[in-house]
């Protein structure tokens, strides 16, 4: 029974990918999907990264699925000369963690 809800998971998830903007990569294994979000300007990817989150978000809602806030982390990942950037992500209000 397990092979039959991986492949109804599968085909149920299969549009999510067009539920994101352009110039975000999701990837996607098993139930888990990641964003991946380039930018050089910090207020930028803010922007690019909650415009993504909410799309991601209302694709959850329109296919009756819910965004678990509690389990969404974010990395960031910069040149080694570049201090640590604190990016304050939120998403319904509820802040997201950001992992070092």
């Amino acid at each position: 029974m397990k092979n039959v809800d991986v492949l109804l998971t599968l085909l149920y998830i299969n549009d999510l990918p067009k539920a994101v903007p352009s110039g975000t990569i999701p990837i996607q294994f098993a139930d888990d999907t990641c964003l991946l979000i380039a930018s050089s300007n910090t207020c930028e990817l803010q922007k690019e990264f909650t415009a993504s989150l909410l799309q991601l978000n209302k694709w959850f809602q329109q296919n009756f699925l819910t965004l678990n806030v509690s389990k969404t982390y974010f990395f960031l990942y910069h040149n080694k000369n570049q201090n640590n950037i604190d990016l304050p992500i939120t998403l319904d209000n509820k802040l997201i963690t950001q992992s070092n």
